[in-house]
């Protein structure tokens, strides 16, 4: 693959279910997982290993540094990788969706639980996946 594929969730059975569910989509690829968005953001930023563009699996709703906050600070300091944003949530109110629309990374949003399907889904209808 041409990407790698950092999942972002404070819960740690969201990132085990969502990084099962990469595993079986892109056949066996192991995710970069975090807890923090922080943590992801200083990874994306200096790390000598990812590749040059990146799919975010961005939980929106954790405590002390939300989603939102993540977004913000890579539109504030953007990196020199690309990064593809796609919005994972248990949330369902229209304006979070209206929100993500602000954001030029943000190309997709899911609702938890994300299934096998949802995955594939997604792949099959996004350019970023062909391309890589």
């Amino acid at each position: 693959m041409n990407f790698d594929i950092l999942i972002v969730d404070d819960r740690d059975i969201d990132l085990m279910l969502l990084s099962r569910i990469v595993k079986k989509v892109f056949k066996d690829y192991q995710p970069w997982e975090y807890m923090s968005g922080i943590d992801a953001l200083k990874e994306i930023h200096e790390s000598t290993q990812l590749k040059d563009t990146i799919l975010v699996l961005l939980d929106i709703n954790m405590p002390s540094f939300s989603g939102w906050d993540f977004l913000e600070m890579l539109n504030e300091n953007l990196p020199a990788r690309t990064v593809h944003v796609c919005i994972v949530t248990s949330s369902v109110n229209i304006s979070d969706k209206k929100l993500a629309e602000k954001y030029p990374q943000v190309f997709n949003f899911l609702e938890k639980p994300v299934t096998l399907q949802d995955m594939e889904q997604l792949v099959s209808n996004e350019s970023i996946f062909r391309k890589s």
